[in-house]
């Protein structure tokens, strides 16, 4: 089994990016939470950047002592559009949005494989794409 953090179509109101808040709230894409090939989540224009350095931050924690995920984000006043919780031997991914749920438990190493795979991918496509370094901002995204 397989866990994916995907993003596609990044975009920005703000480019070049010119400060945090242009890159988190003005720059975002298609994004999907996609196991074994089938979409449990899917959101148009999800702030992906503020996603990844949420998740970058939540992933750098000591792992005994980490709290469950919600995402909280600045673009909407509802956390939880992506989730993890802890559960036996592992943690449940999810989102208040979801099109099913998923009672798949993921070990602490595939969570952490997703996350760096996901801050990875987010750091490429932003220097790719709006020609920005992200590391400038958000240190923790290139730190895995």
């Amino acid at each position: 089994m397989t866990i994916e953090f995907r993003c596609s179509k990044l975009s920005s109101e703000a480019n070049p990016p010119r400060s945090l808040p242009d890159l988190l709230i003005r720059t975002s894409a298609d994004f999907e939470i996609n196991i074994d090939g089938e979409t449990l989540y899917d959101e148009p224009d999800f702030p992906v950047i503020e996603l990844a350095a949420s998740l970058a931050n939540w992933a750098g924690r000591d792992a005994i002592n980490r709290p469950d995920f919600d995402f909280d984000s600045m673009s909407t006043p509802d956390t939880g559009w992506v989730w993890l919780r802890r559960a036996a031997g592992g943690w449940r991914v999810g989102s208040i949005h979801q099109r099913h749920a998923s009672l798949t438990v993921w070990s602490e190493s595939e969570i952490q494989h997703a996350v760096s795979e996901f801050s990875s991918r987010i750091v490429r496509c932003v220097a790719t794409c709006l020609k920005t370094d992200v590391l400038r901002w958000i240190p923790e995204l290139g730190a895995r």
